[in-house]
C-alpha cells in the first residue's frame, strides 16, 4: 500500500520455464523495483484466478519452495553469467536465499528440488544467509511480496574485547527472549556489523511489538537492563517499531576501547 510503488514501472510479460518453456505465463505477474542509497526494494504481485487454492507452507528460513507457489530472483552481482545470489519467498513469507556458482552446476540455479537440498559443496549453497527482509500477503487477487535487500552483506566481525563481547551477547540474549515472550514473534533476525568504527547489533522480529503496559520503563522486559549494558561499553540502545511489523532493538557501541571514567 506504500504510495511510492505507484511511481515504479511494472515489469510484466513473463514466460514459462515449466511445463512449456518459452510459452507465455498462464497467470499474470507484476514486479516493481525501487532503491535507496543502501537498499533494493522489490514488490511483486502474483495474480491468481483462484486465490483460495494457493498452497501455504511453513515459514521456516530456507524452507523448500519447489512444491508451492513462489517468487524467486537471482542477481548476477559479478556480471559473469556464472555466479549469483538467489532471494525468494512464498505466500507464507519464508526467507529463502542462497549462493549459486557456475550456473548452479550440481543442483543450483532456480531449478527445482535439487536446489533446495544442495549444500556448500554443490553449485548452489543454501547455507548462505544474508540479512534482508520480506513480507507476503494473500488477497482476493492472488498474493504479493515485498523485499528489502541491502546492497551490502557485511563480513564477519571480530570482537576482541571480552567485556564488550559479553555485554553484546547479553543484549542479544535479552532481545530474543523479549521477542519470544512478549511479542510472540515467529521470526527473529539478528545482525551484527562494524560501521564507521561502531559495532551495530540489531535484533528484529515480526511480533506484536512492545506491549502498551510496558510503557517507557519496560517493566519486566529487561529494557532498562539492556540500556545499562549498552552504557557499560559506551554505547546506546534504541527500541523502535519495525517498518513492516514487530520491533527493532539496536545497540550501537564504539569498536575502540572506552576510556575509564574520571574519578
Amino acid at each position: 500500500n506504500d504510495p511510492a510503488w505507484a511511481a515504479a514501472t511494472p515489469i510484466e510479460g513473463f514466460f514459462q520455464e515449466q511445463p512449456q518453456e518459452g510459452a507465455p505465463s498462464t497467470e499474470r505477474t507484476e514486479v516493481r523495483l525501487m532503491f535507496t542509497k543502501d537498499t533494493l526494494y522489490i514488490g511483486a504481485v502474483m495474480y491468481d484466478r483462484e486465490p483460495s487454492g494457493i498452497v501455504v507452507s511453513d515459514s521456516r528460513r530456507d524452507a523448500p519452495l519447489d512444491n508451492v507457489d513462489s517468487f524467486q530472483v537471482i542477481f548476477d552481482t559479478y556480471r559473469d553469467r556464472q555466479n549469483g545470489f538467489v532471494f525468494g519467498t512464498n505466500a507464507s513469507g519464508v526467507e529463502y536465499d542462497g549462493q549459486s556458482t557456475l550456473e548452479g552446476q550440481g543442483g543450483g540455479g532456480l531449478a527445482g528440488a535439487q536446489m533446495q537440498a544442495s549444500g556448500s559443496g554443490s553449485g548452489f549453497n543454501v547455507n548462505w544467509d544474508g540479512a534482508w527482509q520480506v513480507r507476503s500477503k494473500i488477497s482476493d487477487i492472488g498474493w504479493s511480496a515485498e523485499f528489502a535487500i541491502p546492497f551490502r552483506c557485511d563480513p564477519p566481525v571480530d570482537v576482541t574485547d571480552n567485556k564488550v563481547a559479553i555485554q553484546l551477547y547479553r543484549i542479544a540474549q535479552e532481545g530474543v527472549a523479549n521477542a519470544i515472550k512478549h511479542s510472540h514473534a515467529e521470526r527473529i533476525e539478528i545482525t551484527f556489523a562494524l560501521t564507521d568504527g561502531m559495532f551495530d547489533l540489531t535484533i528484529r522480529d515480526n511480533g506484536r511489538g512492545i506491549p502498551d503496559h510496558a510503557g517507557g520503563k519496560g517493566t519486566g522486559m529487561g529494557l532498562l537492563t539492556m540500556s545499562h549494558r549498552a552504557r557499560m561499553i559506551g554505547g546506546t540502545l534504541t527500541v523502535t517499531p519495525d517498518r513492516f511489523s514487530g520491533t527493532v532493538v539496536q545497540c550501537l557501541a564504539p569498536a575502540l576501547p572506552v576510556p575509564p571514567a574520571s574519578p
